[in-house]
């Protein structure tokens, strides 16, 4: 991945690492996993992919429990659909605090018009993802706008956005340079108990 050269770049992650305190603030893995799960996502034009077999690959480092592991899944909208279906989900549970490359692959329905990629939780926890991408099988060029994670927008990862209701029930995305998989940046998706007050 490359690395922003731009010293403008560099505050902007600077910006968005996460610091030690918030870690103290977010729920441990092994607490009470009552949250229903929470996703960051971003989605492509599916014309170049229509009655293809696709494959997203990702690598995720997890600090979750063994009963509710980090996910990653596809998602489409059909033509005229307001709301994506499940296309693919990855099977091997993401539970490992050592980097670890998954994948999934579908076949791309021929009235599909966006494929959703989802990255998230199923519960409480924490999960780094890097080098995220979405392609044909056997092809190159990803689809995916910023899947090493190296740049930021209005605050954010670019090109990624967490659900509204995964923001409200607690999930948060920022760039951490704490433990990046490659290059200088990852992202870090977690869970943190949302402030009673705030919400009055």
């Amino acid at each position: 991945m490359k690395i922003p050269a731009r010293c403008a770049a560099v505050s902007l992650l600077a910006a968005l690492v996460v610091p030690a305190a918030l870690f103290s603030q977010a729920a441990p893995a092994d607490s009470d996993d009552s949250s229903e799960g929470g996703w960051i996502v971003q989605t492509v034009d599916a014309a170049p992919f229509v009655g293809k077999e696709v494959v997203l690959r990702g690598a995720a480092s997890a600090e979750v429990s063994v009963h509710t592991p980090g996910t990653m899944q596809l998602r489409v909208y059909h033509r005229g659909s307001a709301e994506p279906t499940l296309l693919a989900d990855q099977k091997d549970p993401i539970t490992s605090r050592e980097w670890r490359p998954y994948e999934l692959t579908a076949v791309v329905p021929e009235d599909a018009e966006r494929i959703e990629v989802d990255l998230g939780l199923s519960a409480r926890g924490r999960v780094w993802w890097d080098e995220v991408s979405l392609t044909v099988l056997g092809g190159r060029g990803s689809a995916i706008i910023n899947g090493d994670f190296e740049k930021a927008s209005a605050g954010a990862p670019e090109g990624w956005s967490v659900t509204p209701e995964s923001a409200q029930a607690g999930y948060k995305a920022v760039l951490s340079q704490d433990h990046p998989r490659s290059g200088r940046t990852s992202l870090l998706f977690f869970y943190r108990e949302p402030d009673s007050n705030a919400r009055h």
